[in-house]
């Protein structure tokens, strides 16, 4: 079969992309093409595998296969077509997708997630490599064979005395935190800081490890009733409390006006979305100012908070009861109301249907097993696919980034952690108040004691009015076109979609990210 890997070629038989550390140390590119060169088979690149961690993708070719790697949480996204005799692979969907008709199947996936499920892509013979993956493909007959590598999600767990584990955890952090540290070898270090746990950890980390040359970015409106203004205060106080500097952008309707219609838009959108994700509306516009306004040196590594919650247990029903069993409706209602539900389905029955074509339960779980099977879709799907995929925008500028608390020790330890131990993020809570003491409230917490905004936000949810009060990407003016769907023109290969067929024209608006879906189909087209 005829090969075409359109990838970055670092060697005669190997490709690469992204930063990997091994033995206490970051690989150069020479280093890398030493420890594959002699790679022949999926046994012995297991093996490297099994030592090495840090975001990458990676392509091998050997006189019989070609073997394709991501990452444990897929930062770097590998593409593969293997059609008319010929085998493509590339790191963007859309560049491989020349004569590929949509896949309405998963374009319906895509609409309700936001990202495609599985292997898929918005594309009929377009596939990507899942997180963890070795995938390997056959040169002669274009076979292909998965292996997963690794998995955060455990089934034994270590029985660590808080006292021990709070200590590992700390260790831990501190660990994973200098090895940012390191990496950004003396390049202002940016963080996005919010008003929760994860980013505010970070700079805290930082702080307490001695870095100097950091930035602290917050974004959204500043309405004084929006939740995203409690956000931005205690980002600017967190920042000056320890000494780093601050910089905001403001997010407005007419700035993403701008920004969405600009003339390399199209483009941009597809670079992001990669024919797998819907626009990441959190950060574009953010990093579009940060670039254009020199806010941050070219050469900085953004080093945000993705995705400390989840390692820590916020994928775990907070109903969850570990004296009991579940079947599978239980297991399919708890992902339809969590993942598919970007767009207003007419019932919940309808949600649900969507959500069974996607994905298959067991018919019983142990309470135990019922977990791993919500954290497994979470880390596989929504994390990898949505959270770690907006490391794109990062790209876009031309900016570096690392993930610290996807880092294997830091998500190793938290998953050796009994999930009753971690439910409701209790322990992590803990942990932080003690480790990481802040005499300036979590935003969760001061809009808890705030009893004016807890009515207001809780009339507005039941008078469909959100908007008015969440409003913190400054675009939701934009989607008020979701009554009826009258001013988004729906490309015709997608109108027999079940999704849009079955979203009720009552509610007020979409998400977001539901219309940042429906942005990428409508820049579909291919050159």
């Amino acid at each position: 079969m005829k090969l075409n890997i359109k990838l970055n070629r670092i060697s005669e038989n190997c490709f690469f992309e992204g930063k990997i550390y091994r033995k206490n140390s970051f690989l150069s590119t020479t280093e890398i093409i030493d420890l594959f060169r002699e790679v022949s088979n999926a046994e012995e690149l297991l093996r490297i595998l099994a030592d090495i961690s840090g975001f990458f993708y990676l392509a091998i070719e050997t006189e019989d296969n070609i073997f394709l790697v991501t990452d444990i949480v897929r930062t770097y996204p590998i593409f593969y077509r293997t059609a008319n005799n010929e085998i493509s692979i590339g790191n963007n969907a859309f560049d491989l997708a020349s004569g590929e008709k949509l896949s309405i199947k998963d374009v319906d996936g895509f609409l309700a997630c936001g990202y495609t499920l599985g292997n898929t892509t918005i594309f009929q013979n377009i596939f990507q490599v899942e997180s963890a993956n070795l995938l390997s493909i056959s040169k002669t007959g274009g076979k292909v064979e998965t292996i997963t590598y690794y998995s955060p999600v455990k089934t034994s767990y270590n029985g660590f005395e808080k006292g021990e584990l709070f200590a590992k955890l700390n260790e831990t952090y501190e660990k994973v935190v200098q090895k940012a540290l390191d990496y950004a070898n003396g390049r202002t270090i940016v963080v996005p800081l919010s008003g929760g746990y994860d980013s505010r950890l970070i700079v805290m980390t930082l702080k307490r490890l001695g870095a100097k040359n950091v930035i602290c970015h917050a974004y959204g409106t500043k309405h004084l009733l929006d939740i995203g203004h409690l956000e931005i205060q205690t980002s600017k106080r967190v920042a000056e409390q320890l000494g780093f500097q601050w910089v905001f952008v403001k997010y407005t309707y007419s700035e993403w006006n701008k920004l969405i219609q600009a003339q390399h838009a199209e483009n941009q959108i597809k670079y992001i979305s990669k024919g797998v994700s819907t626009i990441a509306f959190q950060d574009w516009l953010a990093i579009s100012e940060l670039k254009k306004q020199n806010l941050v040196p070219q050469n900085s590594v953004f080093i945000p908070g993705h995705t400390g919650d989840f390692i820590a247990g916020s994928a775990i029903p907070l109903d969850i009861d570990f004296n009991k069993t579940y079947g599978k409706q239980q297991a399919l209602k708890t992902l339809s109301k969590r993942y598919f539900n970007l767009f207003p389905f007419v019932s919940d029955d309808v949600q649900l249907k969507n959500c069974e074509t996607f994905v298959q339960p067991s018919e019983t779980y142990s309470a135990e097993e019922y977990v791993r099977f919500i954290e497994t879709f979470s880390w596989k799907e929504f994390h990898s696919k949505y959270a770690a995929h907006s490391a794109q925008v990062y790209n876009l500028y031309g900016y570096d980034w690392y993930f610290p608390l996807w880092e294997r020790e830091i998500v190793d330890l938290w998953f050796s952690v009994h999930p009753k131990e971690k439910a409701g993020r209790e322990l992590y809570k803990e942990f932080t108040e003690k480790y990481y003491q802040s005499s300036i409230p979590y935003v969760f917490n001061g809009l808890n004691k705030n009893f004016f905004l807890r009515v207001l936000f809780k009339l507005c949810k039941v008078l469909k009015f959100e908007f008015l009060v969440n409003n913190q990407y400054g675009i939701y003016t934009r989607t008020k076109f979701s009554l009826f769907f009258k001013k988004i023109p729906v490309p015709n290969e997608i109108k027999d979609s079940f999704v849009l067929k079955n979203s009720s024209r009552k509610l007020r608006k979409i998400s977001i990210n539901g219309f940042g879906s429906l942005q990428v189909l409508l820049n579909n087209s291919v050159a």
